[in-house]
């Protein structure tokens, strides 16, 4: 083997590695959860208490904790992922952009349900678009280990 094909073959067993490390652990997945429930609760809260209570009782914690998990995450697995998910993994980006898409339909909804008095729905809808987020991260998490492993990655 030349010098050449075994600098690649370096690399490539370098990215499967990278790519390996890339795995959401439980405390993970049951955190960004609970995050996201509070954070998609909040028209809820809003109709439920006042806004500016659901703001600082709610949004911004779950907002810390969002912003707080990735860092984390980074040092537990010891994968630095870019922060520009959807830019630097290229096949992330449909299951980043329904997890955006699957929120913000969800907020929207649970404002119409709750207008209506349908509060039992609204809270259905919550937990289902939690849900809906939580399986698209899974998706996206997965996406970005085979453009690690397939070298489709970009340094953005």
């Amino acid at each position: 083997m030349d010098e050449a094909a075994e600098g690649l073959e370096q690399i490539r067993r370098q990215r499967a590695a990278l790519a390996e490390r890339v795995t959401l652990p439980w405390w993970y997945v049951v955190v960004y959860a609970a995050a996201m429930l509070a954070v998609l609760a909040l028209p809820l809260a809003s109709w439920a208490l006042s806004p500016e209570l659901s703001n600082w009782a709610v949004f911004l914690p779950a907002m810390v904790v969002l912003f707080g998990l990735d860092p984390l995450l980074a040092r537990t697995t010891g994968a630095r992922l870019s922060r520009r998910t959807l830019r630097a993994y290229p096949s992330s980006r449909p299951a980043g952009v329904t997890m955006l898409v699957i929120a913000a339909v969800a907020v929207v909804g649970e404002s119409v349900l709750l207008n209506v008095g349908q509060v039992a729905f609204a809270v259905g809808l919550v937990v289902v678009a939690a849900a809906g987020v939580v399986g698209c991260l899974v998706h996206q998490t997965a996406a970005i280990r085979d453009d690690i492993r397939e070298g489709r990655a970009t340094s953005a």
